[in-house]
């Protein structure tokens, strides 16, 4: 049986607040590229940059949201996950300031610097907990499962920027890490977007990522890679729903992602290409998997009917 309301707070009900926060942690995701892009062109000054007041007044906003549907909804052990989520986050504001000071320039790879990869777990235990709480409302207000998907295309994002991190054209073997990442975390979002949500969700979520990779890096190298895999799991899927073929249909969008190693081929070679291609493609197939074991879950747990 589906647990009502608890009720409202100043005509607010819990439901507003997670719409709320849904667009707040989008907000944060987008002051994230926009602090990466400021942290290599601009530098930094102080920690009052207007990347740091975006994220910082997103993460505020989606603290005082969570706040509120706490009170109301008590949802159990994803409370405890969520506060411990956000004491993180918070602590690693001055661990953060600390960091800059005694270990300047950052640039590249040191973006990964320990409090922002302690930030990043506190952001996803975070995470975690909000689509938990919000696929569970959603069984009495399926409303808003358009929200969860704001929010999963926040994820997908900020998966993606770090990703960028690790430079696919690295010829370290970090650079097989990124590229394999590259095919597999389109892949499995993209594959969980078409299950759970509808086809145009896909091709949103291709699209947002493409452009947002080009302004961000001022090059349109990655975009065909990230729109074509987009439009290919928009338009077909597996044949029947067994392992075998969401494998098979995660390696071929991983297929589809590797198109943008061939900007590559001068400065790695043929044969490093082939080599990452071929790890890429498997991990997307895995991804493949893991995409349609999540959407079941959905399905199962939550009781989720596709919009279409």
């Amino acid at each position: 049986m589906v647990k009502k309301s608890a009720g409202k707070i100043f005509g607010l009900g819990p439901e507003t607040a997670m719409k709320v926060v849904m667009f707040s942690g989008l907000l944060m995701v987008v002051g994230g590229y926009f602090d990466s892009w400021w942290h290599v062109n601009v530098g930094r000054e102080s920690f009052w940059i207007p990347p740091h007041l975006v994220i910082y007044s997103g993460l505020v906003t989606v603290l005082a949201g969570l706040a509120f549907v706490l009170v109301i909804e008590k949802p159990g052990i994803f409370k405890w996950i969520a506060i411990a989520g956000f004491f993180m986050m918070f602590s690693a504001a001055p661990i953060d300031d600390w960091w800059h000071l005694t270990h300047p320039p950052e640039v590249g790879l040191a973006l990964m610097s320990p409090p922002h990869m302690y930030f990043a777990v506190g952001g996803a235990l975070v995470g975690f907990s909000v689509m938990n709480m919000l696929a569970n409302m959603s069984i009495r207000t399926p409303g808003l499962r358009k929200y969860l998907f704001v929010y999963i295309l926040a994820g997908y994002l900020m998966s993606m920027q770090a990703i960028g991190l690790m430079d696919p054209g690295d010829p370290t073997a970090l650079g097989y890490v990124g590229s394999a990442l590259f095919f597999s975390v389109p892949a499995g979002f993209y594959i969980f977007a078409k299950k759970a949500f509808s086809d145009r969700h896909v091709i949103g979520m291709g699209s947002v990522e493409g452009c947002a990779k080009t302004l961000l890096e001022g090059s349109l190298l990655y975009f065909p890679a990230l729109f074509a895999s987009s439009v290919f799991v928009s338009r077909f899927g597996p044949l029947r729903d067994t392992y075998a073929h969401h494998f098979l249909f995660g390696a071929m969008v991983g297929a589809v992602t590797s198109t943008y190693l061939i900007f590559f081929v001068d400065s790695l070679g043929a044969a490093v290409v082939l080599q990452r291609a071929i790890i890429g493609v498997v991990c997307a197939g895995l991804a493949g998997l893991l995409a349609n074991f999540a959407a079941r879950e959905l399905f199962r747990n939550y009781r989720w009917i596709k919009s279409g």
